[in-house]
């Protein structure tokens, strides 16, 4: 399968992979599932009372949110169930939580990443910090779509603690 390259307006386009096309169950199963949201969240866009609109915000409540990128997300202008939110969301859910490693990574975010976007959004030119970040995540996504789980991890965990170190 061959990945599409972004320009920097664009976000991953998870409606170009076909499913049925990737080995990795796992993979296939969470593109599924992601196309099937971003069927839902067309239904969303006719429909503003359709029940999955809270159904999200429980679900995002529940498991917590993805500070970083949920900044990034909203300084561009996407919504709250983006592609590249979905993507990590259920990257967190399905990989990293599911191994002792993951879950000291999750633990180390929570407790850095809403100081570190409390911190970005007081810069005066924050919009232009969240875009050059939300590169940085796009490419983080693109790892995961390869099957790339510890590469995206690693790359993942290193843009925070770099953020950290700059922000903090």
């Amino acid at each position: 399968m061959r990945a599409k390259q972004l320009s920097d307006e664009q976000h991953l386009d998870w409606t170009i992979v076909d499913p049925e096309r990737i080995e990795s169950p796992a993979l296939r199963n969470l593109v599924s599932r992601i196309q099937q949201a971003n069927s839902d969240t067309q239904k969303q866009v006719t429909d503003p009372t359709n029940w999955r609109d809270s159904h999200w915000k429980q679900w995002r409540e529940a498991k917590g949110p993805c500070y970083v990128t949920e900044a990034c997300a909203q300084a561009a202008g996407l919504p709250d169930n983006c592609i590249e939110l979905q993507t990590l969301r259920q990257f967190r859910d399905n990989y990293l939580l599911k191994n002792a490693q993951g879950r000291k990574l999750v633990k180390e975010y929570y407790q850095t990443a809403p100081a570190i976007v409390e911190e970005l959004r007081k810069k005066r030119e924050n919009k232009e910090i969240f875009h050059k970040i939300f590169k940085e995540i796009q490419e983080i996504v693109l790892l995961i779509q390869r099957e790339q789980f510890k590469p995206a991890a690693t790359r993942y965990q290193d843009m925070v603690t770099g953020l950290k170190r700059r922000y903090l």
